[in-house]
């Protein structure tokens, strides 16, 4: 398992106007920041895989990458980090029948930027949201800082190793706060990195 510190992975910058939905946007507070990557693609981050993003070293997300490119970052990981802090520039929610439960805190801020409830190419989710609302008074700046306690965890699997499989067997089991749901699960607090890996050697995936 390789760990890589947010930190090391992207640099924040303000951005003031993009284009959304086919216009031009002024960019407006919280969706203002551009997650811009540093990191060098590596053989490391090569598919087929399964990561982990964990925040204060709880785990808060499990996914799965199969591309055979070590694309991971660019394919995945940018995504995530603009939604776990609400910042990304090109943030959006689509799931319509669903706005009326978006947190409080950030209701007034997708309100005056309707054109966000579409698939903007970066897409939020009320679990992403409540998690954002919860820290925003560390997601709130315009710097690094707001990754200080981010990382991501990847493990590279074999070929003949099912990672769509794996990973729904870990968000079954761990239910990280992050993902999705279903049947109105309730989210698992406190998951440690180490839960995961035991987790995975037990089911021989090693």
């Amino acid at each position: 398992m390789e760990k890589f510190l947010a930190q090391d992975i992207f640099k924040i910058a303000s951005k003031k106007n993009t284009s959304i939905q086919r216009e031009q946007r002024e960019l407006k507070f919280p969706f203002n920041l551009s997650f811009k990557i540093i990191h060098k693609n590596s053989e490391k981050l090569r598919g087929p895989g399964i990561y982990f993003a964990t925040y204060k070293d709880e785990v808060i997300y499990v996914g799965s990458y199969s591309s055979n490119k070590p694309k991971i970052i660019q394919d995945r990981w940018v995504k995530h980090i603009q939604t776990f802090t609400n910042r990304g520039y090109r943030l959006g929610f689509n799931a319509q029948t669903k706005i009326h439960l978006i947190p409080e805190l950030f209701k007034d801020y997708f309100a005056k930027e309707p054109y966000r409830y579409c698939d903007t190419g970066t897409v939020t989710s009320l679990e992403r949201l409540h998690f954002a609302a919860e820290f925003f008074h560390e997601f709130n700046i315009d710097d690094n800082t707001i990754l200080k306690d981010f990382c991501f965890y990847y493990k590279q699997l074999n070929d003949n190793m099912n990672p769509k499989k794996i990973e729904s067997d870990l968000i079954r089991e761990f239910r990280p706060r992050c993902n999705s749901k279903t049947n109105n699960l309730e989210s698992i607090r406190g998951i440690s990195i180490q839960s995961c890996m035991q987790y995975l050697l037990s089911t021989n995936v090693t």
